[in-house]
């Protein structure tokens, strides 16, 4: 084996896995950009919630909203 035989095997290796880096990288990537997405849904509609509960005890008379004195 030359030693321009063991550094085109070694390129062309270190190619294929260079390459199935970036595969798992770029799915793994994917994955939490659709994370992120459900935790920015969540978050809405724990501030939908959050908005509609402070809505409803603004609207009981006699009682002050939260957070009033």
């Amino acid at each position: 084996m030359t030693l321009s035989t063991v550094s085109s095997t070694a390129t062309t290796r270190c190619s294929e896995c260079v390459g199935s880096f970036h595969v798992v990288a770029h799915a793994l990537m994917e994955r939490v950009d659709v994370l992120c997405n459900h935790v920015d849904m969540l978050y809405n509609h724990v501030d939908v919630l959050y908005n509609h509960v402070r809505w409803q005890l603004g609207h009981v008379d006699g009682q002050p909203e939260c957070g009033d004195a």
